[in-house]
C-alpha cells in the first residue's frame, strides 16, 4: 500500500510540473535558433563584433574595423537588419515613450517604448528599437541598455569640428 501511494504522489508531481520544464525548454530552443540565424548573418555580412548585446528578438554589435554598427531584429519571421557607417553618425539620444492611464481612479504610468535615435550626417534620423511594449520581448533593462549602447556610439564617433584657417 505505501508502494502504490508513493507511486501515485511521484506521478502527480510529474504530471504538474513537466509542462513548466517543457516550456523553458521550448523557450531555450527558440532563443538558440534565434541567435544561430543572428550569427549567420554576421559571417554572411563578413563582420567581426566587437561589442555586441543581444536580448530577445534583437541583435545589436558593433565592427571597430569596417566602422559598422550592426541592428538586427527577427519581426514575425522577418529579420530586419540595418547597418550604419559609424562615420555618418553625428548624434545619438535615447528616446521614450511613456503612457498615462487611470486605473480605479489612480495614475499610473508605463513604458511604451524605448528607442535609440541616430543622427546622421545629411541623412535623416535612423530610430533603433531596445523595448516595445507590444513586441516579443519585455524587459526591464531597456533603458540601461539603450543608455550603455548611446555611450558607446558617442564615445566611438569623434565629433567632427570644422577647421580653423592659420594665422
Amino acid at each position: 500500500m505505501d508502494y502504490g501511494m508513493g507511486l501515485i504522489s511521484a506521478l502527480l508531481t510529474l504530471v504538474i510540473f513537466l509542462p513548466f520544464f517543457y516550456a523553458a525548454l521550448l523557450g531555450k530552443k527558440q532563443t538558440k535558433k534565434i541567435r544561430e540565424q543572428f550569427e549567420n548573418e554576421i559571417v554572411r555580412g563578413g563582420y567581426r563584433l566587437d561589442y555586441k548585446d543581444f536580448w530577445g528578438n534583437t541583435l545589436i554589435g558593433l565592427d571597430k574595423t569596417k566602422s559598422k554598427l550592426i541592428y538586427l531584429r527577427l519581426n514575425k519571421n522577418e529579420l530586419i537588419r540595418k547597418e550604419i557607417s559609424m562615420k555618418t553618425i553625428k548624434g545619438c539620444t535615447v528616446s521614450t515613450q511613456e503612457v498615462n492611464q487611470r486605473i480605479n481612479g489612480e495614475l499610473i504610468t508605463y513604458r511604451k517604448s524605448v528607442d535609440l535615435e541616430l543622427m546622421l550626417h545629411g541623412q535623416k534620423e535612423i530610430q533603433l528599437n531596445f523595448f516595445d511594449c507590444n513586441g516579443y520581448c519585455k524587459e526591464d533593462y531597456d533603458i540601461k541598455r539603450a543608455e550603455k549602447w548611446k555611450e558607446l556610439i558617442l564615445g566611438y564617433t569623434v565629433p567632427s569640428r570644422p577647421f580653423r584657417a592659420a594665422a
